[in-house]
C-alpha cells in the first residue's frame, strides 16, 4: 500500500477499511439477523476487589449502568482516584453514578487515588499521549497548580487545523 496518511485523513483514503472484531461481529448481525447495535462488549478493570485482571462482558445492553458492570466486577476496593471511559490512551473521565454503556464504550477503568502535588506542574501536549483538555483535568483533580503547557517539540499539527489533532514525528512513531 505504501501512502501515509495525513492526521485529518481517514483509511479509506488509501482505499482500506480497518475494523476491529467487534465491528465485523456487529455487521454480519445486521446483514444476517438485521439486528442494530444495541449491545456492546466492555471491559472492566482496575482497582477493583476482584484483583486486577480484566473483566470482560460480551453483548451488555447499551444503557446499562457502569456502576453495574464494577459491581459485577467485584465492586471497588476502598479509596479510588477516577472512573476512565474508554481506554488509558483517549479515555475521558467518567462519573460511576450517572454514566451508562453507549455504542462507543470500549473500557471502563477504575483509577488508584490520584496522588495531591504539591508545587507549579507543566503538563506536556504530545500527539503519543493524553490532549491538553485531559491533563488539565488530572492536574486539577491532583490539585495543581499549572505552570504551563507545551507542545511536545516532535508533534505536527496539520495545517489550518489548530492545535489537534496532532500527529507524532518521532522516529518509529
Amino acid at each position: 500500500f505504501d501512502k501515509w496518511l495525513d492526521v485529518t485523513e481517514l483509511p479509506i483514503e488509501a482505499k482500506c477499511i480497518v475494523m476491529n472484531a467487534e465491528t465485523l461481529s456487529n455487521i454480519t448481525r445486521a446483514v444476517e439477523e438485521g439486528k442494530p447495535v444495541i449491545d456492546k462488549d466492555i471491559t472492566v478493570i482496575g482497582k477493583l476487589k476482584s484483583g486486577n485482571k480484566p473483566n470482560v462482558f460480551l453483548q451488555v445492553p447499551v444503557g446499562t449502568p457502569i456502576k453495574d458492570l464494577i459491581e459485577k466486577s467485584g465492586g471497588i476496593d476502598g479509596e479510588y482516584g477516577e472512573l476512565v471511559i474508554g481506554g488509558p490512551y483517549t479515555g475521558k473521565a467518567g462519573d460511576i453514578e450517572k454514566d451508562a454503556v453507549t455504542k462507543i464504550s470500549g473500557g471502563a477503568i477504575v483509577t488508584i487515588p490520584l496522588p495531591e502535588y504539591k508545587g507549579p506542574l507543566g503538563l506536556l501536549v504530545c500527539a503519543c499521549g493524553a490532549n491538553e483538555e485531559r491533563l488539565k483535568d488530572v492536574a486539577t483533580k491532583m490539585n495543581a497548580k499549572i505552570a504551563g503547557v507545551v507542545d511536545c517539540k516532535n508533534i505536527e499539527y496539520p495545517k489550518g487545523k489548530g492545535n489537534g489533532p496532532g500527529k507524532c514525528k518521532t522516529p518509529g512513531e
